[in-house]
């Protein structure tokens, strides 16, 4: 019996401690004002992660300004190429006959404004106009390609006159090998820059 009034009254105690420690937590917890104090310093850098995979291959870009955005070949009949810098645009083709190349020609495509501009070296900057709205000028002079040839080194410079579009170029065309459906292609070669 000694036994079990220890045991009931060690069970007694603790309930009552039990419920004491839980009455009093509330009260300290309402008495404390407390503050919470600077922060830290800042932590070391961690390591560097490890490099993620190689993304795709992006599609290859328009043509750039250069030496070389004029080059093209031409093989079949009345087939043309152009290059916009601009308000300009250069073009040519392959002669609708399958002949060979065709002269070279610069448009003017602004609505309002002619272009000026020279086609050799050290030539008046006026001495040709090419008047707005698409109307062109013949890069090669007007000479005509004969022999199914062209012509090489063409120099020219051209700007409108208000100023807002500006090409320099040096280019050329001439035949290249008969095709076995007896077409003479236009190979182009040079290139053109500008604004």
């Amino acid at each position: 019996m000694k036994k079990l009034l220890v045991v009931l009254l060690s069970s007694s105690a603790m309930v009552a401690f039990g419920t004491l420690a839980v009455d009093v937590a509330p009260a300290l917890a309402a008495k404390c004002h407390c503050k919470q104090g600077p922060p830290g310093p800042r932590g070391p850098r961690g390591p560097r992660g490890f490099t993620g995979a190689k993304g795709a291959t992006g599609a290859p870009g328009a043509a750039g300004q250069g030496l070389n955005n004029w080059d093209g070949f031409l093989t079949a009949p009345d087939q043309t190429q152009s290059v916009t810098v601009g308000k300009f645009t250069l073009f040519d083709s392959d002669k609708a006959a399958g002949t060979g190349c065709s002269d070279i020609y610069l448009s003017d495509n602004s609505s309002s404004s002619n272009a000026t501009g020279a086609l050799y070296l050290n030539e008046a900057y006026d001495s040709y106009t090419i008047d707005s709205g698409g109307n062109t000028e013949d890069i090669t002079d007007g000479g005509g390609n004969s022999n199914d040839g062209g012509y090489l080194l063409n120099p020219f410079q051209f700007y409108l006159e208000d100023g807002s579009s500006m090409i320099t170029g040096m280019v050329g065309n001439g035949p290249g090998n008969t095709e076995p459906n007896s077409v003479i292609p236009c190979v182009n070669v040079g290139g053109l820059a500008g604004s």
